[in-house]
């Protein structure tokens, strides 16, 4: 588990993380005709971003870090919760539900489906 800042704090008391406390977590978005969504230096201002719901980072985490290419806060943004954990949440990102998805660097490789073909060894 990681222990990340945040509203659970106030109500449960938390043991010390078994996790690396440096996990990466990051804004995910789609390409568009090969551009992204949503520009790395961006505030996120009209952004609809999803949470990965049940999972660190939790959604009050992203009003407490700053974008690392600016060193502006994250404003104006609408949190998304869609169903489905990690799997609801990039397909949510990927069907345009919303512009970005709120989570941990290596959620869609490490939750990936291990039986979907890779289209680089297709037959």
């Amino acid at each position: 588990y990681t222990h990340a800042a945040g509203v659970r704090n106030r109500y449960m008391e938390f043991s010390s993380p078994i996790l690396m406390d440096n996990k990466p977590a990051g804004i995910l978005t789609r390409l568009e005709d090969g551009i992204p969504v949503i520009d790395g230096n961006s505030d996120l201002n009209g952004v609809k971003l999803a949470d990965v719901v049940g999972w660190a980072p939790t959604s009050d985490n992203l009003s407490i870090v700053t974008n690392k290419c600016t060193g502006e806060p994250f404003v104006g943004y609408e949190l998304i919760f869609p169903e489905g954990e990690n799997d609801g949440a990039l397909k949510a990102l990927l069907d345009g539900t919303v512009d970005a998805v709120w989570i941990y660097a290596d959620q869609a490789e490490r939750y990936s489906c291990a039986n979907t073909p890779d289209p680089d060894n297709a037959a």
